[in-house]
């Protein structure tokens, strides 16, 4: 042994962390790095992260210092992630031991006479076999825990990109629906996305424990995203699907970018095609009123695809062609206030009053009556 490297983070310091949310640090790391590779046996419980001609100068083990600090690209930026992980799994009865190029760092509780307590420590030896790499070699973990390292990263996957953009990419969803992955790491599932989606770390600030991340700004994200949608059925089915991570993609406000949906003529013919000469709207009092004022109107309860289709061209050609009554015809008053006044006969049907000789029942029959020949 020629060195040990004492620290001051004591058992239970990051009691709240689990095993893989801590390997996630070396994974977070290598990917950061680039030139990696990573390795999961299950059966073992073992993992194997591997950085090419890398070399941990021993600072990295202080808490605080990160060379990544101000660069928006990396997934990390606190420079005390390493340090913590290890504790966490020592913690919890794992191995962690990292072969630095020529040296080998094994990680322990030690007593310390300085600080009179039980420490985080790492003694150093000569490696022997060095390499120009550098590997961290997690080992004791359950097959469970090396399962959850896999969900968690988006590398050791199979998942399919549906699209890319600038902000980030829809990937297929896996067993789970409306994942959120930064940087290719696991962040939170949202319940009410219908896709998948893997962000850039630019995009979407994170804490230090990677898990705060504002649901209002994950659904303006995502409405940037759509909005660069290259397959147009594909985005149409988003917009049909009513589902959050779509809900804001007509609204440039939120969505960053204005400018006609490149779906919107689909939509209007397609709305057309089945409703021809008739005006859409999501909003039911609308509907409402064009149904009193006799015009032939289609409720659509889906503001997204409603937009959509009223900023088409064959939409908006069509408006001008139609004529809309903007007031409620005479027949339909009439009628109108025929049924009200029913309603309130057969609210009160045990009253038998006479009025010059009729029941108001025998009244609104008459009325019907000048009605039909009044309009027939």
């Amino acid at each position: 042994m020629s060195k040990v490297y004492k620290t001051n983070i004591t058992k239970g310091y990051c009691f709240q962390w689990s095993i893989s949310k801590s390997c996630m640090e070396f994974i977070s790391n290598a990917l950061d790095e680039g030139g990696y590779d990573i390795t999961t046996d299950s059966e073992n419980g073992v993992l194997e992260v591997t950085n090419f001609n890398v070399k941990l100068d021993p600072k990295v083990l202080m808490l605080g210092l990160s060379s990544k600090r101000g660069d928006d690209t990396k997934r990390g930026m606190f420079g005390c992630g390493v340090a913590m992980a290890i504790a966490a799994l020592l913690d919890q009865g794992c191995n962690v031991t990292i072969y630095n190029t020529d040296i080998i760092w094994e990680c322990s509780f030690d007593y310390c006479q300085e600080w009179d307590y039980e420490v985080l420590t790492f003694k150093e030896y000569p490696n022997p076999s060095p390499t120009s790499n550098l590997t961290i070699m997690v080992s004791g973990m359950e097959s469970s825990d090396v399962e959850e390292i896999t969900q968690r990263t988006l590398v050791l996957q199979d998942r399919e990109v549906l699209f890319s953009t600038p902000y980030g990419d829809v990937i297929e969803n896996g067993d789970d629906q409306g994942e959120v992955f930064c940087g290719d790491m696991y962040v939170c599932e949202n319940n009410g996305f219908k896709y998948s989606y893997n962000f850039k770390p630019k995009v979407l600030p994170l804490n230090q424990d990677r898990n705060a991340v504002d649901n209002w700004e994950l659904k303006k994200l995502t409405a940037r995203i759509w909005k660069e949608c290259p397959d147009q059925d594909l985005l149409m089915e988003a917009i049909k699907s009513k589902k959050e991570d779509c809900s804001l993609v007509m609204d440039s406000f939120w969505s960053g970018k204005s400018g006609k949906l490149s779906v919107s003529e689909q939509f209007g013919e397609e709305f057309l095609t089945e409703n021809p000469n008739t005006i859409v709207t999501s909003d039911f009092s609308e509907y409402e009123s064009h149904v009193k004022c006799g015009n032939k109107v289609k409720y659509i309860d889906n503001s997204n695809q409603v937009k959509s289709i009223k900023e088409s061209d064959v939409y908006k050609e069509m408006l001008c062609n139609l004529t809309i009554i903007e007031e409620e015809s005479k027949e339909t008053r009439l009628h109108t206030i025929r049924e009200a006044l029913q309603s309130y006969v057969d609210d009160h049907s045990g009253n038998d009053e006479i009025y010059e000789g009729k029941t108001l029942q025998d009244y609104l029959d008459e009325l019907e009556s000048i009605i039909d020949n009044e309009i027939y």
